[in-house]
């Protein structure tokens, strides 16, 4: 029996089956295939980093710092990415090649942060990476990377001496004692870490004199304010001159000796805060000098007071000897003329 030839209609359903089932299986293994890429990304919002195998994998890494800040500023450290581009694309890498790679995008990826934290002002996060930084490059120099551990060690050290610098003129025009002083040891350790000995030095002296300076201004201040708070939180009669010189007539003086005494140091305690910014301390000083003015004129106005009582007092006792010594006096005077009269009388007779 001779083959039906098959028609053209045939011919074309089994070929739209054909393409449809190929098309599901097709469907069906970029279904099976996008999960895992799915996941692979879900965990990466956890911030779960697959680190690189292949020479692929950190080319892909090290294209990645293209035209990044940090190291347009620090050209030193984009001759190490090229170098490493480089390393990448001659052929698959060794164990021992792959380490250094590692380290080489260790040392990227820290001083990037330390760079960026340095440019948002936080100085103490971005010391910490920059160690980070120090650390990886001591590494990469130890598995043989000495080629990338020199140039990221003169970029480390010129990105130490940039942030002593800032730091110091921060410290400059800092308002408080408190704050220069740290921004200055701060910077002190920045030049140091740097390897500037002779910058390190002079601030390190710097410091040094400015601590020992603001530490004895404290001391008198606190000695200051202690005898003024004393003096003031035991002052009986400080309400007035008349309840001064109630309370204690007989010392009305000597507190206001002490008074006097009180508010110079409690002035010189303000005056020490306010030269060194401290406001908690000055508002503290000025409220304690406002409060020995106040007694002082209390004291000064008793003392007036008991002074002028004393001087009447006094008038009123010489007034009364007086009056006294002119009675006898003229007592006196009338017993001598008494004496003499008889006398003349009795020859007469």
């Amino acid at each position: 029996m001779r083959e039906i030839p098959q028609s053209h209609d045939d011919t074309d359903r089994r070929g739209a089956r054909r393409y449809g089932r190929t098309a599901l299986v097709v469907v069906a293994a970029l279904l099976l295939t996008a999960a895992p890429v799915s996941g692979a990304f879900d965990a990466g919002t956890v911030e779960q980093r697959v680190e690189p195998q292949t020479a692929d994998d950190f080319l892909a890494e090290l294209r990645g710092y293209e035209e990044e800040p940090a190291l347009e500023a620090y050209g030193e450290l984009e001759v190490v990415r090229s170098q490493a581009v480089t390393s990448t694309q001659i052929g698959d890498l060794t164990d021992a090649e792959a380490r250094r790679m590692r380290l080489v995008l260790a040392t990227l990826d820290s001083f990037v942060s330390a760079h960026g934290l340095a440019e948002d002002g936080d100085y103490d996060a971005s010391m910490s990476k920059a160690a980070e930084t120090a650390t990886a490059i001591t590494d990469l120099r130890e598995t043989g990377g000495s080629r990338y551990a020199d140039l990221a060690s003169l970029a480390l050290d010129r990105f130490y001496e940039r942030q002593g610098s800032r730091l110091f003129e921060r410290a400059r025009n800092a308002e408080s004692t408190p704050e220069r002083l740290s921004l200055l040891s701060k910077s002190a350790s920045a030049f140091k870490r740097a390897g500037a000995s002779q910058r390190f030095s002079e601030l390190a002296v710097r410091e040094s004199d400015l601590r020992s300076t603001f530490e004895a201004d404290i001391a008198t201040f606190d000695a200051a304010t202690a005898r003024a708070s004393s003096f003031l939180d035991g002052c009986s009669g400080c309400e007035s001159p008349l309840a001064a010189v109630r309370a204690n007539p007989s010392g009305v003086y000597a507190q206001y000796v002490e008074a006097r005494r009180v508010h110079r140091h409690a002035s010189q305690a303000a005056a020490i805060a306010g030269e060194h910014s401290l406001t908690d301390r000055r508002e503290a000083a000025t409220s304690l000098a406002a409060r020995s003015e106040t007694a002082l004129e209390t004291f000064t106005v008793g003392s007036a007071l008991l002074s002028l009582a004393y001087a009447l007092v006094l008038a009123g006792a010489a007034a009364l000897v007086g009056h006294r010594v002119g009675l006898w006096g003229r007592d006196a005077r009338a017993a001598r003329v008494g004496e003499i009269v008889p006398v003349v009388g009795w020859d007469d007779a």
